[in-house]
């Protein structure tokens, strides 16, 4: 844990308590007290303050006070803080001392200030997994990012179908503390060795292999897998997509570095975590069958 600045946020545990205390709150709007409880067992805050812990009350007493939810435990314990100069010393000069100071003599006015109404925390926006794992999806090769030397219709694969399977949905919890509420599910996955100008069969995927996406130099070796952000797939994005969903691969066949591992879950999300990111607009610039 560390901290970059004066400001109450400007500090690692700051952003952790920030990040867990708005999924939670968005999602439970009618417990506090569950909420602080969860999160005084998470980040280990003792009963009584001190000053190891507080950040940690600064933080929610923000927090809070944002929201219209200032609670008595926490705006005490923020105050107490305060008052015996937690964390308000002992930076790198003295005028960072003064600027702490000052933003904590801020809050204290806050705290003792009068109280905005209670409102409702909204809910983070989550990557969603529109395809599911073993889809074999025959995306339309339209949306091509454009340069300063070509249209996207000068490509000679403009206007075509590649295949891609869905290797891998991973599911990455918004909130550590309470996992179930809700979760980005992002999609990884690989390129079959085709192209070609109609959506074909499903069945053609018994014959093909997967082609790399890129090469990579630092690992001397070809990547076949990437992520894949359905936020670029989203309606409302403002370039055309089209891509369909031919049919659902349950045969287990997968990419080269992959097949390896495939009843190993913990290693293949390893090689996930170690692959490249990509956006569907930038497939056609992967060199599949002859690709300039």
């Amino acid at each position: 844990m560390g901290a970059w600045g004066t400001a109450i946020f400007s500090d690692d545990e700051a952003c952790d308590v920030r990040t867990e205390y708005n999924v939670m709150a968005a999602y439970i709007d009618d417990d506090d007290e569950l909420i602080l409880q969860k999160m005084k067992e998470y980040f280990h805050v003792e009963n009584t303050v001190n000053d190891m812990d507080a950040v940690f009350w600064y933080s929610l007493a923000v927090l809070q006070t944002k929201y219209g939810r200032l609670c008595e435990k926490v705006k005490n314990n923020a105050l107490e803080c305060i008052d015996k100069r937690y964390t308000m010393d002992g930076w790198f000069d003295k005028k960072d001392n003064l600027k702490r100071e000052k933003v904590l003599l801020n809050l204290k006015d806050k705290l003792i200030g009068e109280q905005l109404p209670r409102r409702k925390v909204s809910k983070p926006k989550l990557e969603r997994a529109i395809w599911q794992e073993n889809d074999i999806v025959a995306y339309h090769l339209v949306n091509i990012v454009e340069d300063e030397y070509r249209k996207p219709s000068d490509y000679w694969f403009y206007g075509k179908y590649i295949l891609l399977k869905i290797v891998k949905v991973e599911k990455n919890p918004a909130s550590h503390i309470m996992p179930e509420l809700a979760c980005d599910k992002y999609m990884y996955c690989s390129v079959y060795d085709w192209i070609g100008d109609d959506i074909p069969d499903i069945s053609i995927v018994d014959n093909l292999n997967f082609h790399p996406i890129e090469y990579n130099e630092a690992r001397d070796q070809h990547d076949y897998v990437a992520g894949i952000y359905s936020t670029v797939l989203n309606p409302s994005y403002k370039r055309k997509h089209d891509a369909v969903v031919i049919g659902n691969d349950t045969s287990g066949k997968l990419p080269p570095r992959l097949a390896k591992y495939s009843y190993n879950a913990d290693v293949i999300e390893f090689l996930l975590s170690r692959m490249p990111k990509f956006t569907p607009n930038e497939i056609g610039y992967y060199n599949i069958n002859g690709m300039p």
